[in-house]
């Protein structure tokens, strides 16, 4: 995993724990939900573990939160020299954006 999508997944995990919270809704609640165990869960809010697509809008959902409003939330929080990795700049660099 590069430097970027590990920082994009702990910043998803920080606003999931924060949304959660918001919302009054337990990790036990979530876990079970979405079928998972509780250290994987723990670990997806704490330390950026990488998580599915599938799983990711499973969370928007249970949470009645667009899928794109936590993702662009996420986005923010993470530092502009996560966003210079040299994998990103060749993928831009590729597809045309730079």
């Amino acid at each position: 995993m590069n430097e970027r999508s590990g920082g994009l997944n702990r910043a998803f995990g920080k606003v999931l724990a924060e949304r959660r919270v918001a919302q009054g809704v337990t990790q036990e609640q979530m876990w079970t939900a979405l079928g998972m165990k509780p250290n994987p869960y723990r670990r997806l809010e704490s330390d950026g573990r990488a998580i599915t697509l599938n799983i990711t809008k499973a969370v928007a959902d249970l949470l009645n939160t667009p899928l794109t409003e936590m993702i662009a939330e996420a986005e923010k929080r993470v530092t502009p020299d996560q966003t210079d990795d040299p994998t990103t700049k060749s993928l831009r660099s590729a597809l045309g954006f730079d």
